[in-house]
C-alpha cells in the first residue's frame, strides 16, 4: 500500500511541476483576472457582506509614475485619524463612496473630505467644531458603499451624510452585486456566491507556495468569467445600466429613511469623471439625478461641471490613472462645501 501511495502522490506532484511549467509558457499574466482585493491581500480582509473591507491598521504606498500614495488605515477600517465619541457641539460629516472619495492617487490630508474639514473651518468658524470623515473604499459600487454604511458606519452617529456617487456605480460595478431588485425592493444577495469573494478567501486561506502558484492563480482568474459568479445583473448593457440606477434609487431612499430614524440628512454628489470631460455627449447617469432629488435630497452634479470656467478642466485628474489629483480634491472640496452651505446642510451653521 506504502508503495501505491507514494507513487501516486509522485504522480500528483509531477503532474502539478508539469501543468504549472505549461501554464508559464502558455499563459502572459494567469492571475490577471484575479480582483486587486484578493492580490493585495495586506490591505483587506474578504468580508461575508461586503465582499471585502480594509484591515484595521494596514498601512501601504501605492506607487506608480504619476503619484506615490502612501495609506493608513485606522481601528475601524477607514482612511482616517482615529474616530472617538462625538465631542459637545460637534457636527460630524461622513463621507461615504469609492476610490474617488478615499484619495485614491494623493495623501490622506489632500483628499477632498480632508480638504472639505479645512474648508468648512474656515467658512463657518463660529459654530462648533466640524469634522469630516473618510469612509471611502477603493473599488467598492453603490451596493457596497451604501451597505458598508449600514453595517458599519451607522454608529458613528454623523449629522450629515454625503454619498459619492461615481459613473461606475452604473456602468462598470454590477458584477459585484450585493441587492438585487424585485417590485421595486432590495434583495439581498449572496455575496459568498461571488468571483471576488471566493478569490479573496481562497488567497487568504492557502499555504503561500500555492497562492504564487501560476496554475492556481489562472484557476482563481477564471472564475471571473463565471456568469452565475457574476451575479443577478441583466446581460443587455442598457437593462443593466437601467438596473443599476434603479438600485441606487432604492438605496438612496433607504438612505434618507435611516437618516429621518437616526438624525441625519444626506447629501448626493455626482462625482466628476474626465470621460465626461472627454465627451460631453455621454450620459450614463440618465435620470438618476432628477429621480434622487424627487426624494427630497439635494443633488450636487459635478459630473462635468469641476473645471467650469477653466481652460483645462483635464488636469485635475491624473492623464492615466484617471482620478483626481491634488488640485481636483482640493477644487472638488470647495465645491462641496460651497453647496452645503447654500444647501443649509451644516444644522445652522
Amino acid at each position: 500500500m506504502a508503495p501505491r501511495l507514494l507513487l501516486a502522490c509522485g504522480g500528483l506532484a509531477l503532474g502539478f511541476l508539469l501543468s504549472e511549467a505549461l501554464v508559464a509558457a502558455v499563459v502572459p499574466a494567469p492571475g490577471g483576472g484575479i480582483h486587486f482585493v484578493a492580490r493585495a491581500g495586506s490591505c483587506c480582509l474578504a468580508d461575508p457582506r461586503l465582499l471585502w473591507v480594509f484591515r484595521p491598521g494596514a498601512t501601504g504606498t501605492w506607487e506608480s509614475d504619476e503619484f506615490r500614495e502612501r495609506t493608513t488605515i485606522n481601528s475601524i477600517g477607514m482612511r482616517d485619524r482615529e474616530v472617538g465619541p462625538k465631542r459637545p457641539g460637534e457636527f460630524r460629516i461622513l463621507a461615504i463612496g469609492d476610490s474617488f472619495t478615499y484619495g485614491h492617487g494623493v495623501g490622506a490630508e489632500e483628499s477632498w473630505p480632508r480638504v472639505l474639514e479645512d474648508l468648512l473651518a474656515e467658512r463657518v468658524p463660529d459654530s462648533g467644531p466640524v469634522t469630516v470623515l473618510n469612509a471611502g473604499q477603493p473599488g467598492y459600487g453603490i451596493d457596497q458603499v451604501f451597505e458598508s454604511f449600514r453595517l458599519r458606519r451607522l454608529g458613528l452617529a454623523p449629522d450629515l451624510v454625503v454619498v459619492g456617487l461615481h459613473s461606475t456605480d452604473v456602468t462598470d460595478d454590477a458584477d459585484k452585486p450585493l441587492f438585487d431588485l424585485r417590485d421595486g425592493r432590495l434583495v439581498p444577495v449572496d455575496a459568498r456566491r461571488n468571483w471576488v469573494w471566493l478569490q479573496a478567501r481562497a488567497l487568504e486561506s492557502l499555504p503561500s507556495w500555492l497562492r504564487s502558484s501560476k496554475l492556481v492563480r489562472l484557476v482563481l482568474s477564471s472564475l471571473r468569467s463565471v456568469a452565475w459568479l457574476r451575479g443577478p445583473a441583466p446581460r443587455d448593457p442598457a437593462a443593466l445600466h437601467a438596473w443599476q440606477r434603479d438600485k441606487a434609487v432604492a438605496e438612496m431612499a433607504e438612505l434618507r429613511d435611516l437618516g429621518r430614524a437616526h438624525g441625519f440628512r444626506v447629501v448626493v454628489v455626482l462625482m466628476p469623471s474626465d470621460w465626461a470631460v472627454r465627451d460631453p455627449g455621454w450620459q450614463p447617469f440618465g435620470d438618476l439625478p432628477e429621480r434622487i432629488r424627487a426624494l427630497g435630497l439635494p443633488v450636487l452634479d459635478v459630473f462635468r461641471g469641476l473645471g467650469d470656467g477653466v481652460d483645462d478642466p483635464l488636469r485635475f485628474f491624473f492623464p492615466k490613472d484617471k482620478h483626481l489629483t491634488a488640485r481636483g480634491n482640493r477644487v472638488l472640496a470647495e465645491r462641496v462645501a460651497k453647496f452645503l452651505v447654500e444647501q443649509q446642510a451644516l444644522g445652522g451653521r
